[in-house]
Parts: structure tokens; sequence; C-alpha cells
């Protein structure tokens, strides 16, 4: 028995082999291949060319030992959000819209009103706000990014997905992990023309002899990996930032999203500034773009007072913003956060003024694979027939 975990990311296109052995579970080293490059660098498109995409993935999970013939199931994560958009009995009709696409604004407030069942609040990126613009025929499937990347995979448009990936789309009930009738007649789609959520890893496909799974979203298999705990809220501070909680009962005032064990949610909130504000300030401060070394010596300082002041402001700023948002969503029980992300992992400092503001404890995730982590778990949990410990 053995599994490829494929996590489709921003910048890289991860992949990790796992196979039983005589002494259980042996592990190949996360392999990282650069993704494809957009087709267009426009100021605000950002788009993907499906076939150089898959042939980028193909080349990440050969590198693993990937074998339609003897691999035995390929477990699939990668970013959320962005848009894909095939005909029903053929292949994509357009390119990949990453989820760093902001070709499309929103129209009309009249959309806003759906959050409240949905989950997130309306952003340019979101698939709902470019399908309110689009006239979709009614042989078209639509689905998220990763649902596109699945489908070439197995060489169509699969019919499931996991509710963590479909609430990407802005169009799922997140309490009830099914489509929104309303939202749908916003866009103009229709329940046929979309994957069917699930919360189960249900197969989809086959390459080869090799099973191909539901594709999971990557925040939620992030944390997952990093074995988030009720009491805990996860702090990413990376490029951009998240904070977030597992919950059975979200507040539906704030962002919500299903996570990857049924009836567990997540309270979250999302697009929070960090590396890229400190990245701005810094490059303000010099004149031109910092060097690695210069971020690292950033990073590692043990009080702000020593920086000019507009660096000691943006982390001030940082620090204040993230603790803003965490009590936000934070229950009583709390003890403890989290810290996920390059620049929370290599700031002790950062890490240390959350947590004194907050009164909380901490701990860190040091690995930067936590969403390949997190397919591992699914292939503990969910096939029983596979003998693996972590």
């Amino acid at each position: 028995m053995s599994f490829v975990l494929l996590d489709v990311g921003g910048t890289f296109v991860k992949a990790a082999f796992l196979a039983e052995g005589h002494e259980g579970v042996e592990s190949i080293k996360v392999v990282r291949h650069p993704i494809t490059e957009f087709s267009s660098i426009s100021t605000k498109s950002r788009t993907f060319d499906p076939r150089k995409l898959l042939l980028t993935i193909e080349s990440a999970l050969s590198k693993v030992g990937f074998d339609s013939n003897s691999t035995s199931r390929l477990l699939v994560t990668g970013q959320m959000a962005g848009l894909a958009m095939f005909q029903r009995d053929a292949g994509p009709v357009s390119e990949f819209i990453s989820w760093q696409d902001e070709v499309y604004t929103a129209s009309s407030t009249d959309l806003q009103d759906l959050v409240l069942r949905t989950g997130d609040p309306i952003r340019p990126n979101l698939p709902i706000v470019r399908l309110s613009n689009t006239r979709t025929p009614d042989d078209w499937v639509i689905g998220s990014f990763m649902w596109g990347v699945t489908s070439l995979l197995v060489n169509r448009p699969i019919e499931f997905a996991h509710v963590s990936d479909c609430a990407a789309l802005g169009l799922l009930d997140v309490l009830t992990a099914d489509w929104d009738s309303e939202a749908l007649l916003r866009v103009g789609l229709r329940r046929h023309q979309l994957p069917t959520p699930s919360w189960d890893t249900k197969m989809v496909g086959l390459i080869g002899n090799c099973e191909v799974y539901v594709p999971y979203g990557d925040h939620q298999m992030s944390l997952f990996g990093g074995n988030l705990t009720e009491d805990e809220v996860s702090v990413n501070i990376a490029t951009g930032g998240q904070v977030s909680q597992i919950t059975a009962n979200p507040s539906r005032k704030l962002q919500f999203r299903p996570y990857v064990v049924k009836g567990s949610y997540l309270q979250t909130r999302t697009h929070l500034t960090a590396g890229r504000r400190l990245n701005s300030a810094l490059e303000t401060h010099l004149g031109r773009a910092p060097t690695s070394q210069e971020w690292t010596q950033i990073l590692k300082l043990d009080n702000f007072s020593h920086l000019p002041s507009l660096l000691e402001t943006t982390l001030n700023a940082l620090v204040n913003e993230y603790c803003t948002e965490i009590q936000k969503i934070m229950r009583p029980e709390t003890c403890r956060l989290v810290f996920t992300g390059g620049v929370a992992q290599n700031s002790t400092l950062i890490r240390s003024k959350i947590c004194e503001k907050l009164g909380l404890e901490q701990r860190v995730v040091e690995a930067d694979d936590a969403a390949i982590a997190g397919l591992r778990r699914i292939a503990e949990l969910q096939f029983k027939d596979f003998n693996c410990e972590l």
C-alpha cells in the first residue's frame, strides 16, 4: 500500500511519497517544484495555462516516484479560491484563475448578504464575483482551482469535492454543506454545473490503477497537519496571514469555514497584513528591495526600539492587528496560540509580544509542510488498511 500526497501552493507544487515497510511507514522527503508561471502578469490578472500546470504537477509527482500502476492512492490539497471551468465531456474551456487574480470587483452590494451563509466576505477574487459577471453555458462545469487540478489529473470533471474546498467558491451554505440556492441564482448557475460537496474522503477517479480522492482546502489541511486543538488559536504570519479556531458552533457574524471532520468548523479572520506590509516598509526604508539577509536580521531582533521609526511602527502595528483579530474569535477556554508561517517561525519577538498582550502560552509548528502533514493524517485516519504512525 502506498500513497502520494500533493499540495499545489501559490509558489511551489509539493509532493511526498508514503509507503509501508517492514518496520512501519517509510516516508520520502517532500519534493518542491516551482509552480507554473502565470500566463499573464498584468496589474490584476493571474491565470494559469492548464496544460502547462498539469506538466508541472506531473513533473513533481514523478520526482517522488509516483507510478500510476503501482501507487495505490493520491491525496490532494492546494490553494483555495480561484476558479476552473470545463466543458462537461471535454477539457478546460479557459485558463485556471488563481486566488491572486483581482480582475473583477463586486459590482453590487447585494452580494454581501450571502456572507451570513457562505462564511466569507465578498472579495475581488472570490469566484462568486467573477461568475456574477460571466454568462456560463449549461454544458460547462464549474469548480475551484483545486477541483480543476484534480479534474486534470483524472482527465475529466470530477463529481465530488470536499466541503473545505467547495467553500472557497463563495457559493456554499457552510452549515448545511450544500450549494446555496440564492447564491446560485445570483450567478446564473444550476446545481448540475457544480461538484457535489462532501465531508467524506471520496474517490473521484483513477490515474491508471491509482485511486484519486477529493481535493481539500489547504488552509484547513495545514491546521489539521499542525494538530490544532479546540483550546488553541492558530496564528499564521507569512506573506499574508490568518487566525483561526476550531468550533462546533460558528458565529455567522464573523468569517467561518468548514474544517476537515464533519460537524467541525473554523472561526477565522483571513487576509491579515503580515510579510507584505513588513516588506513594503523595509523597501521604503532602504530605497530598494531587501535581501534575505536583511529580512533575517529584522526577524531575529530582540527589541523593536533598535529599528528606524517606520519599521518599529510597522511591527508594532502588526502585533496589535493580530491581537485584535485573535480576540474577535477566541473563546474563554483558549490557553495557547499555535504559530505557523515564516515570519512567526523566525521572530521570537513578534510571537512573545502577541502572547504577552493576550496572556496566552505558545507553541510553534516548525515544519513548513503542514498541509502535507495534514494529508498524511488523512491517510492514517481514513484508510485503516494503511499502517501509518504519525
